[in-house]
């Protein structure tokens, strides 16, 4: 899934406690940033609907029903339903889910090929029911979908502020040619394009979108899309017979936005509270607008404890966290591996996966997005993880660049904002990042870039906290972007060199060509330890003492929320192999730290 530029709409005037008060019974949320809590609501309205093929419920009916093909019975539903509840309220992983759930399905029978009656049909067949692989299905989209659904209502919330979307494909051979065409279409919010045509359209859809306000896509050099033409084609569901009209390039469970429909029904809800309300309550509860009222509801009955960040942590304490959160994702059951039969000797865990599978194997990139999807699934549950950061340059490096920047914790994204302008070049070239310790008209090699990025070094001072990279669409963004937020957090820095300062001590400074064979400059020193690259071991000499191991953060980042290339998939499959401290220590920190304001 891909996440949302977040954008604060200014302060609206308190709704009236009594008013409040008086819809407090309304027992739904609408989802505003989907935490926990709200993400529980949300699931526990859903009723129950047996069903013998994911085709009994298609589109919307999927909003309101909780079903599992096959899974005729009420009252092993309704255990099912029961068990994810509980996860979402508790944080159960989905091995812990699996491991609870699998002993009661094997007791009352449904496990395994059985005989079983198709109720449309009256006809009985042999039919795969529970299994390990049916329980994961069951549990991630169940999550999925209890959490997606505020994603449209946190657009709609900032549409004020930020009016555009842009359809955002992967630009890769797995990408649907019709998705490929709808990349870069950038249209008003409430265009009626988004409401067959919101991410994801289809099964394993991985297109999302990005918001933008007016000064943004004028800084990224966009202007607004003529509507994509939409050719409507006829789908008969070989359940029912019914003939469904459905858009091409869509699949048939997708051609519908159920954020639109959830706030139409939140609303409507609404206005039956209101017509309760005496009239001088109706007029000012109206004036409070609906999404307000829900937004007050969700924090007024939220019980549910938010994650937990601080700027004072220590580097013990996130790797003690780290460990906890590397041992929950590790142990998650990879589907890719599983799908692409590579004849594991032990279960398809990423953790046996990461073992047994060689790097040269192609279904090694799928499995890494794979984790980075679990990775940013738990992070989200966490913290906001949805905004970009703000670019001054335009086109597809200034895009990477966001991208990369979405992954990370929106408060350190919003630090690095603070700094100052940020300026982005394209360049199949080596990658690098600069930020301005003081006002200044260029700094040594660097001049010729600045010119093609803002103007003549000569003639512009660029002010203290300008930043500058340059990359390509790959990991390298998030490489070159972790360096940016070092130079924002100058505490979250602190703690990686302090990591480096007592792995290497007594380690004497060697030269990158020697440790690694490639052709690095004079000045490209490292302390070697056993880092899965020398790279994050360099040093500089012109940094601040304390700050010399400039690599070691972003070295880590890069594989963890880089765009997973091949080259970046074999990377995290190093890092997880290879060096578990340190990933313990970036993920502590990616969900724990704070940065001081």
């Amino acid at each position: 899934m891909k996440f949302r530029i977040s954008i604060d709409p200014p302060a609206k005037p308190a709704v009236p406690a009594d008013v409040v008060s008086f819809l407090d019974p309304i027992s739904i949320t609408a989802g505003f940033g989907l935490t926990a809590s709200e993400a529980l609501q949300f699931f526990r309205q859903k009723g129950l609907k047996t069903s013998f093929d994911y085709k009994d419920l298609i589109k919307e009916e999927h909003e309101v029903a909780f079903t599992v093909a096959k899974m005729l019975d009420m009252d092993m539903l309704s255990a099912v339903k029961d068990r994810i509840d509980e996860a979402i309220a508790s944080g159960t992983s989905m091995d812990e889910f699996r491991k609870e759930l699998e002993p009661y399905l094997v007791k009352r029978g449904w496990w395994g090929q059985q005989s079983i009656t198709d109720p449309l049909t009256g006809k009985k067949s042999i039919e795969k029911l529970g299994s390990a692989y049916r329980l994961n299905n069951i549990f991630r989209t169940n999550m999925q979908s209890a959490y997606s659904v505020g994603q449209w209502e946190q657009i709609q919330r900032q549409a004020e502020n930020a009016p555009w979307l842009m359809y955002d494909a992967v630009d890769d051979h797995r990408t649907r040619p019709e998705h490929a065409q709808w990349d870069g279409k950038t249209l008003p919010v409430n265009a009626p394009f988004w409401k067959t045509h919101y991410p994801p359209n289809d099964y394993g859809c991985r297109c999302g979108v990005l918001q933008f306000d007016d000064s943004e896509l004028k800084s990224m050099g966009l202007e607004p899309s003529k509507a994509p033409k939409v050719k409507w084609v006829n789908w008969t569901n070989p359940r029912t017979g019914k003939v469904e009209r459905v858009p091409e390039g869509v699949g048939p469970s997708f051609a519908y936005n159920p954020g639109v429909k959830r706030i139409e029904h939140l609303e409507g809800l609404l206005n039956e509270k209101y017509q309760l309300l005496p009239e001088e309550m109706r007029t000012a509860a109206k004036a409070g607008e609906a999404k307000q009222l829900i937004e007050s509801l969700n924090k007024a009955t939220s019980s549910l404890p938010e994650g937990t960040t601080t700027s004072r942590i220590s580097r013990e304490e996130a790797k003690e966290a780290g460990s906890k959160i590397m041992g929950l994702l590790v142990g998650l059951p990879s589907e890719a591996a599983r799908e692409s039969g590579l004849g594991l000797k032990r279960s398809p865990l990423f953790k046996n996966v990461f073992n047994e599978v060689h790097s040269s194997n192609p279904a090694m990139v799928r499995i890494a997005e794979e984790f980075q999807e679990n990775l940013m699934m738990q992070l989200h549950r966490w913290r906001a993880t949805n905004k970009a950061a703000k670019v001054e340059g335009k086109g597809k490096g200034a895009l990477a660049v966001q991208k990369a920047s979405k992954r990370f914790p929106d408060d350190w994204t919003e630090a690095a904002d603070r700094l100052g302008k940020l300026y982005v070049k394209l360049s199949s070239n080596r990658g690098w990042q600069a930020t301005l310790t003081r006002p200044s008209r260029s700094i040594s090699t660097f001049g010729h870039a600045y010119k093609k990025l803002g103007g003549s070094p000569y003639e512009t001072v660029w002010p203290k906290g300008t930043g500058f990279i340059v990359t390509d669409e790959s990991s390298t963004a998030a490489h070159e972007y972790a360096h940016r937020l070092q130079s924002a957090m100058p505490g979250l820095d602190r703690l990686f060199n302090e990591e480096h300062e007592a792995r290497t001590q007594g380690d004497p400074l060697r030269y990158l060509s020697d440790l690694t064979g490639f052709n690095y400059g004079k000045a490209e020193v490292a302390r070697e330890d056993h880092y899965y690259h020398p790279y994050q071991g360099r040093e500089y000499k012109h940094l601040p003492e304390g700050y010399r191991a400039a690599e070691v953060i972003s070295m880590v980042y890069e594989p963890l929320l880089g765009e997973m290339t091949p080259k970046n998939a074999v990377t995290l499959k190093k890092l997880i192999q290879h060096d578990p401290d340190m990933l313990s220590l970036a993920l502590g920190l990616l969900f724990h730290y704070k940065p001081d304001t």
